[in-house]
């Protein structure tokens, strides 16, 4: 007797997340750090409100995309304020002349 197949499907937003999320991390954007955030959560939410419509795997993929979108926007202010640090000595690297 063949297996029965889990006919549900995964949620297409924690899939959106997942991919945004992976996106922010490797091209460090907050472009697509944020989307994957609100994707994410979106998905949770519907997950909560009926879980039974899609399959185990969504709220999983789902986290991973928050996960990766939060250290996304991370890796991202870090850059920026590194950026901003070089660009406009911030970071007290001056070297100022003495008489």
């Amino acid at each position: 007797m063949p297996e029965t197949i889990d006919e549900k499907q995964t949620l297409p937003l924690a899939i959106v997340s997942l991919v945004l999320g992976f996106l922010s991390c490797v091209m460090f954007l907050i472009l697509t750090a944020i989307p994957a955030v609100i994707c994410g959560h979106i998905s949770l939410s519907r997950l909560k409100y009926d879980p039974t419509l899609y399959n185990k795997n969504s709220k999983s993929i789902a986290i991973a995309g928050i996960f990766l979108g939060y250290l996304g926007i991370i890796i991202s202010v870090v850059i920026v304020a590194n950026f901003f640090m070089v660009i406009f000595d911030w970071g007290g690297l001056a070297v100022i002349p003495t008489k």
